[in-house]
């Protein structure tokens, strides 16, 4: 069983008191980041807390204060929390009083720092306007005209014979397909110095296929065995009223949220995995694929909470 953090006859157990956080913030369904956000206390810090390592936390009255703003974020009673955690340390009772904020800067005035950065800023932005606009403006240099002599075109008469002699011999093979080369007729004035006439020839021929035969590729397509069905059950029985929090296959979304009765059960279906967080893991059993594995180990407690894969 696990102590009560108000029924005992001595000190109480670091990890009593840290299980009395993690409950109440499991209690109001939030998250570890959930809290370093809205205290601004790390994560790392708000963890040690819960696990009762406290010599992971700062010395004096930092830790305290540590204490007292995240029990007061819990809804808990920060004063009492406060001093159990001195109870939990082994330290004599102090009594935690919050230090007063300094005095705020008065921003209410014309020169009040706010206003200052403003301005500098909207200058900062004038200068860098006026100076963009000035480059876009800017006329580009005129590029001289340079003056290119023209040159008369030399009519040349293309002639039948030469044009057939300028093709290339094709010889055929089994894949042949027929073309036509065409020149094409050229009557205009060249230059204003004369007429060029050309003649239209078509001509036939084959092309040869290129050489060798496409081969279709042949293989063996690879089969993949589909693998066996797995699947994952895992029932948790509680003996006393408890927090519990789980998830499967890393979903953010949990199964299971909300505390469980005495002798009640919960039964959750995954694929590879489960994570089991709870607040008393000394007395919830779990059975996992019909196979009793007796009570939640304590990492149920911790931040990263107890994973059971296949």
């Amino acid at each position: 069983m696990m102590q009560s953090p108000w029924e005992h006859g001595g000190p109480i157990q670091p990890t009593t008191f840290g299980a009395i956080l993690r409950d109440a913030r499991l209690g109001l369904g939030r998250s570890l980041q959930d809290a370093e956000r809205q205290t601004r206390i790390l994560a790392r810090h708000l963890s040690a807390l819960e696990s009762g390592e406290f010599h992971l936390l700062p010395t004096g009255i930092y830790a305290r204060g540590f204490v007292y703003n995240y029990a007061n974020w819990l809804q808990l009673n920060p004063q009492e929390m406060v001093r159990l955690f001195n109870e939990a340390r082994g330290e004599p009772e102090v009594v935690y009083r919050p230090q007063p904020v300094g005095r705020p800067v008065n921003t209410s005035g014309p020169f009040s720092p706010n206003f200052v950065v403003i301005v500098f800023v909207i200058g900062i932005l004038s200068v860098v306007a006026a100076w963009g606009y000035s480059l876009l403006v800017q006329t580009p240099p005129k590029k001289p005209i340079i003056d290119v002599p023209t040159v008369a075109a030399t009519p040349t008469a293309i002639s039948a014979a030469s044009a057939l002699m300028s093709t290339p011999a094709i010889s055929p093979t089994a894949a042949t397909d027929t073309n036509t080369i065409r020149i094409a007729t050229v009557s205009g004035t060249a230059a204003a110095s004369g007429t060029v006439t050309g003649t239209t020839i078509a001509t036939t021929g084959t092309t040869t296929a290129a050489a060798g035969t496409r081969q279709p590729t042949t293989g063996t397509a690879a089969t993949a065995s589909a693998l066996p069905a797995t699947s994952l059950k895992v029932i948790i029985t509680s003996s006393v009223k408890a927090w519990v929090e789980i998830y499967a296959d890393g979903d953010k979304n949990a199964k299971t949220v909300g505390y469980i009765n005495p002798g009640e059960t919960r039964e959750i279906d995954a694929r590879q995995t489960v994570t089991i967080y709870c607040g008393k893991p000394d007395n919830v059993t779990y059975n996992v694929n019909g196979v009793d594995k007796g009570n939640l180990p304590k990492e149920a407690l911790q931040t990263q909470g107890f994973t059971i894969s296949l």
